[in-house]
């Protein structure tokens, strides 16, 4: 249902006062699933992936994939808690993110590859910036 609200009727609609109730009702509805179901990890990344994906507030989805992570999760949502700090030029965190990304899911070949080539990539932005 909030996906819905959040993005297919949200796309639907030129009218950005609607716009915006769609946004706030999938936000809303995802909230009070979590308050019916506090173990799904779904439900929090879902949350997660609306505010990186549609409000561009970093911290917010940082705040609900770390959330995501305490139950049985899929390696993504660890590196999206990486990907949030590189939205938010972040870069230490960022780097932080992607040591521990290498130290988890070690049967994922996918999971160890990426998070290697996108640690390689924040290690190089700091040392740039320095």
């Amino acid at each position: 249902g909030a996906w819905h609200l959040a993005y297919n009727f949200y796309a639907y609609t030129d009218n950005e006062n609607l716009k915006k109730k769609f946004l706030d009702d999938g936000i809303k509805f995802l909230q009070e699933g979590i308050v019916k179901n506090k173990s799904r990890y779904d439900l929090y990344f879902n949350l997660g992936w609306i505010w990186y994906n549609k409000v561009e507030n970093y911290d917010e989805a940082i705040r609900y994939f770390k959330m995501a992570i305490y139950f049985k999760h899929p390696s993504y949502i660890d590196r999206m808690i990486a990907h949030a700090y590189r939205k938010k030029k972040d870069y230490k965190n960022e780097l932080k993110e992607w040591q521990r990304c290498e130290t988890i899911f070690p049967d994922d070949s996918y999971h160890l590859e990426i998070s290697r080539q996108f640690l390689k990539e924040a290690s190089g932005k700091l040392k740039d910036k320095k």
